[in-house]
């Protein structure tokens, strides 16, 4: 199979002694890549069982399994120590382990992992559960949140925020440290002035909706102010 130069860096046994992430688009090859990678360390005597190799898709990893057996499948004993090696997506992998060890864990071995669709529908019940309780056990403190959240679904809103610290790599106790990052709300001034530099520029790159709507602003801005005629009793 030709690789390319980068595709052979990669799978370089002198190199990849170590953990390797393979990152690229779409069709690149990365299955391929990670499925020679493997195939490398075990001609140079890494067993099996002793690489991780993790992918994001069933699909990748299946697919990964069926060519490694392939691979080897002159040798019974690699081959059958390929079958059990561990070739997964992230979830797959620590399934297989909380399952080897889950009387260390302290878990039903038979547990499964939801799909997506249950996990959301678990965690929006499990959030509404959580809420009503705090409402009714902490009024005074549930009244500001329920206030500043501009949403009718709470729940919703606090996975929401969850979900982005999450992805953020935040813990939810560093909130209480800090600033409030929302700017302070500009004034009529500031908006006017705001208004009057942009007059004065070509504004490069403006979608024609944009435009449509700076003009409909800039109708608004010079538009005399109403008289009011008022007259004593």
């Amino acid at each position: 199979m030709k690789l390319t130069p980068r595709q052979c860096e990669a799978v370089d046994v002198n190199l990849i002694r170590r953990d390797t992430c393979v990152i690229a688009g779409p069709g690149s090859g990365k299955t391929t890549v990670l499925v020679e990678a493997f195939r490398g360390l075990v001609q140079a005597g890494v067993p099996p069982l002793r690489i991780l190799a993790i992918t994001f898709t069933e699909k990748a990893a299946n697919q990964m399994k069926k060519r490694l057996t392939e691979a080897f499948k002159s040798d019974s004993k690699l081959r059958i120590q390929i079958e059990r090696a561990y070739v997964s997506t992230v979830h797959g992998f620590c399934a297989r382990l909380l399952r080897e060890n889950a009387i260390y864990a302290g878990i039903d071995p038979q547990f499964r992992v939801l799909d997506e669709r249950e996990a959301e529908s678990v965690a929006h019940k499990t959030a509404g559960a959580v809420l009503d309780e705090m409402l009714a056990t902490q009024p005074d403190a549930m009244r500001p949140l329920l206030r500043g959240v501009a949403s009718t679904d709470l729940g919703a809103a606090v996975l929401e925020v969850y979900d982005v610290l999450r992805a953020a790599g935040a813990a939810i106790e560093t909130l209480a440290h800090e600033s409030d990052p929302r700017p302070e709300p500009a004034n009529l001034e500031q908006v006017l002035n705001t208004i009057e530099t942009l007059k004065a520029e070509s504004l490069p790159g403006w979608t024609a909706k944009q435009r449509e709507h700076w003009q409909a602003v800039l109708e608004w801005a010079l538009k005399p102010a109403p008289v009011v005629a008022s007259r004593s009793p």
